[in-house]
């Protein structure tokens, strides 16, 4: 459903010197939605509805047009945000350019009489600076000029997704719960603060990990620490080796992710768990395996239901069909290379 842009009133003073804007100070109440899903042509590295309203105060815009900056509290009521599977880009303006080549050009030293047509026949330095500044004196839009210090608190159900990869569906979603500042004074965005990672959020990779824990963020926006731990549960069938019957009485085993590190480097511990033979509680049974081993049983449960002593050549043959390198960006990657 299409979510409404919101309505947000100002009120304050403005300042002209000789009919052009001088300062302002300006006060702002009300809810807005300031991002969404057509934000993704412009912003690839984040885009998503984002929907924010102020608090009692209101959000102060001070300054003037070549040094602007926004301060108070935002509450961020409704977001879905992802994360694509993409590195860091450098920053840019905040505006979009078509490279060209001209080939024999037969408007060379030409200059129409309209009026209208002039700025399709000036030079390409001219035209930059108007794509750039929007004619704006300060040299950059004001947007790109902007800078702020907010303090962002979370309301309502708000969520992210982090891709890891596309090929193989892996991705973080979490719904989240905390408070975090805004900060951007040298013209670069940065985040502090911890923000919880509550239920119903999910780790997915193959099959769905209930997923808890927390994201801290201490400067870049996109590259949070993690702290995450992930849980897959399933009923293990074992097979005797010599007659190869089934156990008639399965066990639940899980799967145990714990994510830290950044984002962007990540750092994954995984641990196998079983059923005890009284029920209720969960024993560990990777500690008498290598690292190799338990990343194999692990992974093999995950597609298969079975651990990797269980496999059979056909179930070998389906998951190399499935799963080939490259296609897990974070679990996947470690996981797979032993396993195949």
């Amino acid at each position: 459903t299409a979510r409404p842009a919101g309505k947000m009133q100002l009120s304050g003073t403005i300042t002209t010197d000789r009919f052009k804007l001088a300062s302002f100070e300006i006060t702002g109440r009300g809810s807005l939605l300031i991002m969404g899903e057509e934000t993704r042509r412009a912003l690839p590295e984040m885009y998503g509805p984002l929907f924010i309203r102020s608090d009692s105060a209101g959000l102060n815009l001070s300054g003037n047009l070549s040094r602007p900056f926004l301060s108070g509290n935002v509450l961020v009521t409704d977001a879905f945000i992802t994360f694509p599977p993409k590195n860091r880009q450098q920053p840019t303006l905040g505006f979009r350019r078509l490279n060209y080549v001209v080939v024999n050009d037969t408007s060379a030293g030409y200059t129409p009489e309209e009026d209208f047509l002039k700025p399709f026949f000036g030079t390409e330095s001219s035209a930059a600076t108007d794509a750039r500044t929007g004619g704006q004196e300060g040299g950059l839009a004001f947007i790109d000029q902007l800078r702020y210090n907010l303090n962002v608190e979370t309301r309502g159900t708000p969520s992210i997704r982090f891709i890891f990869s596309q090929l193989s569906d892996e991705v973080l979603y979490a719904e989240l719960n905390g408070r975090a500042s805004v900060v951007n004074d040298q013209g670069e965005p940065r985040i502090y603060g911890t923000i919880e990672i509550g239920s119903p959020s999910y780790y997915k990779f193959y099959q769905r990990f209930d997923a808890t824990g927390r994201l801290k963020f201490v400067g870049p926006w996109d590259n949070p620490e993690l702290d995450v731990k992930a849980t897959y549960e399933a009923s293990h069938v074992s097979y005797d080796a010599q007659s190869g019957e089934e156990d008639p009485a399965p066990r639940r085993v899980q799967v145990l992710l714990e994510i830290t590190g950044r984002r962007y480097e990540p750092v994954l511990k995984m641990t196998l768990r079983e059923e005890s033979t009284t029920g209720g509680n969960f024993v560990d049974i990777s500690h008498n395996s290598t690292p190799t081993e338990a990343q194999s049983d692990a992974i093999s449960f995950i597609l298969t239901g079975k651990f990797s002593d269980e496999l059979t050549s056909s179930d070998r043959s389906t998951i190399a069909g499935d799963i080939t390198p490259g296609t897990g960006a974070m679990v996947g990657s470690i996981l797979t290379s032993s396993l195949l």
